[in-house]
């Protein structure tokens, strides 16, 4: 990933540079309501929760940071995975250096892209 500003999921499954609304819904978990975040992109500085998950614009494919922390590119099936599958990671960050970095509770870094 290059240094932009926002950093998009584009209809070729690529990143490219284009602005889009965010759409969130709030729906009901075993607790309190639960923010689960489904847009495009991600700017810098932007995070994912577990459960989040970007979509590209056509639907084709879609990034998700799922329950098991497992971040994962679907396709028709699953494309690439950062095999943090079981790691207490909480939060997946896209940092203001546009490197994508994974964090767990106590913020100690579980994986990142090495993006420069």
């Amino acid at each position: 990933m290059r240094a932009h500003s926002e950093i998009t999921w584009g209809t070729e499954g690529h990143w490219s540079r284009k602005h889009c609304p965010s759409h969130q819904l709030i729906v009901p978990d075993c607790g309190p309501p639960t923010l689960i975040m489904s847009k495009n992109y991600m700017s810098r500085n932007d995070e994912l929760r577990q459960g989040d998950s970007l979509t590209s614009n056509n639907g084709e494919w879609k990034a998700v940071f799922q329950e098991d922390t497992n971040f994962v590119i679907y396709g028709t099936k699953p494309v690439w995975a950062s095999d943090t599958y079981g790691l207490d990671g909480i939060r997946l960050c896209l940092q203001d250096d546009c490197n994508l970095v994974m964090y767990n509770q106590r913020h100690q870094i579980l994986w990142s892209t090495n993006s420069q």
